[in-house]
């Protein structure tokens, strides 16, 4: 007998809350950690992991990405895609950049340096402005949104190769891990993201539920954890030459560690009502959605209050009084930016690639996937 299927959900909530608690998770973990760097700054670092909240980004994407057409088996237009992306990602960023650049010539605002800036390029402004460039000297996490934009357009072919057999992922991430490179690593998470997707209906039935090893699903869930926080384990308590050795034999990154983790993060998440209503509260899904913005805009913040520190912490006394206060003060502020990016420039650019989309003819278009329906 099949296990009865939950209804399908076209949007899915409670996975927005989960990005605005990691893109706060990276906010604290750049304000914990621009200026401290100690034993107490990496264990705190292990509850704010903002270092390998990308891991968790980039697995999300991959099912968020992928859940329209696996899961509500919609069809996929690839020049459809890829311009939907393309508005989604690039114009707030496009606009936090341009904010860094000028707040790096800020003791220069003046023609011949914004001439040099804007019009020569010297300063290599308008290749950092187009995201595939990879060049990144204004807004420092900036490769993270290169790896964000360059993948998307990677994933309708692992969602094509889902909608043939899924189990042909497998075989996908087997040959990413072998090809070894650096940006394989975040292919693997995409991928990752996408089988979530592909395996939905099993995670969230009795499905795997029904597996020997569902009952230990709390000791994964502690391993995960592990795999996690492993680059702050390594930072508190060496790992050891040997290991670190074979790591490095094996061309293993801790980032490929972190994306596993956040995919069983993510399947706990998916399969677990009480996470899903912890996680539907209010200050979760309006965090959720001004995440982006947040990511993008708390950079400048922290480097602002950073840059100016010595002049900062001596109005509250010490620099532990001066943490208490600025550590709110950042996060307020990034929020109310967060919000203004949210509603002036994310959803109008979203609104407008959905009317430009709906008026292009069809280009080459992924069908309909065959039933989604768990495998007897």
């Amino acid at each position: 007998m099949q296990p009865t299927r939950k209804p399908v959900i076209e949007y899915i909530g409670y996975l927005d809350s989960v990005r605005g608690i990691a893109a706060l998770m990276v906010l604290f973990y750049h304000f914990i950690g621009w200026h401290w760097q100690n034993n107490a700054v990496h264990i705190a670092s292990m509850f704010f992991n903002g270092s390998d909240a990308v891991s968790f980004f980039f697995v999300l994407s991959g099912f968020v990405l992928s859940y329209k057409y696996l899961v509500l088996e919609h069809s996929l237009d690839l020049r459809k895609f890829y311009i939907n992306r393309i508005f989604r990602l690039m114009p707030a960023y496009m606009f936090v950049v341009l904010i860094q650049a000028l707040y790096w010539n800020r003791t220069a605002l003046n023609g011949h340096n914004m001439a040099d800036l804007f019009v020569y390029n010297n300063q290599g402004f308008w290749n950092e402005m187009f995201l595939p460039r990879a060049q990144i000297k204004f807004y420092g996490a900036g490769w993270t949104l290169v790896i964000e934009l360059v993948i998307s357009f990677f994933v309708p072919f692992a969602i094509a190769l889902a909608r043939y057999n899924r189990k042909l992922l497998l075989g996908l991430l087997i040959c990413i891990l072998l090809e070894g490179s650096f940006i394989s690593y975040f292919h693997i998470h995409f991928v990752l993201g996408v089988l979530l997707s592909a395996y939905y209906y099993d995670i969230t039935t009795g499905v795997f539920r029904a597996k020997k090893w569902y009952r230990y699903r709390f000791l994964v869930l502690l391993g995960a954890i592990a795999l996690y926080s492993i680059r702050h384990l390594d930072r508190i308590s060496p790992l050891g030459t040997s290991l670190k050795n074979l790591l490095a034999y094996l061309n293993l990154d801790f980032f490929l560690f972190t994306g596993i983790a956040s995919f069983v993060f993510i399947a706990f998440i998916l399969s677990s009502a009480k996470a899903q209503k912890f996680l539907d509260q209010g200050i979760w899904r309006f965090y959720g959605r001004i995440s982006y913005g947040i990511y993008l805009i708390h950079w400048l913040i922290v480097s602002i209050i950073f840059d100016y520190w010595s002049y900062i912490y001596p109005l509250f006394g010490t620099e532990l009084a001066a943490f208490f206060v600025m550590l709110p003060v950042c996060m307020g502020v990034s929020t109310v930016l967060a919000l203004l990016i949210h509603y002036a420039i994310e959803l109008p650019f979203l609104r407008y690639g959905k009317r430009l989309t709906h008026k292009l003819k069809p280009s080459l278009v992924i069908g309909a996937p065959p039933s989604a329906a768990p495998e007897k």
